[in-house]
């Protein structure tokens, strides 16, 4: 599995958790200290009902074969909804369609994000992240 670290820039992924932690100690009332050791948790186990944005791509988990699900080899997230839990995806041929969440996370991963906060810019889908490309 690919790790936050990996994927954006400390200053990102340091935003990304904090706001989590964030979202966990108002929806669950839990002081930040615990808040933060559950997110660090989940992140670590790539949960998908946490870790879910726009602009990440996820790969078909290599137990699975194309041919087992028609959902495709890798999808960018364009969209997340809230009830419920689902996110909107676009397949590399094109096709938007609604993914859950959970069976979001149980057939991929999570291996590509173009982070781009604060802008409102569309992330560029499938192809190189310049802001994260660069030597």
């Amino acid at each position: 599995m690919t790790t936050l670290h990996q994927l954006l820039a400390p200053r990102a992924e340091a935003t990304f958790v904090h706001e989590r932690i964030g979202e966990l100690m108002i929806q669950d009332r839990l002081p930040a200290e615990e808040a933060g050791r559950i997110v660090r948790q989940r992140i670590a186990e790539g949960d998908s009902l946490l870790l879910a944005d726009v602009g990440q791509e996820w790969t078909l988990r290599p137990e699975y074969s194309p041919g087992q699900w028609t959902g495709g080899r890798r999808l960018q997230i364009v969209r997340r909804l809230a009830e419920p839990p689902a996110v909107v995806v676009l397949d590399t041929a094109g096709g938007e369609w609604e993914l859950s969440l959970p069976l979001l996370g149980e057939l991929y991963e999570l291996t590509n994000w173009r982070w781009r906060p604060f802008t409102g810019e569309q992330p560029k889908l499938f192809g190189p992240d310049p802001a994260r490309d660069q030597p």
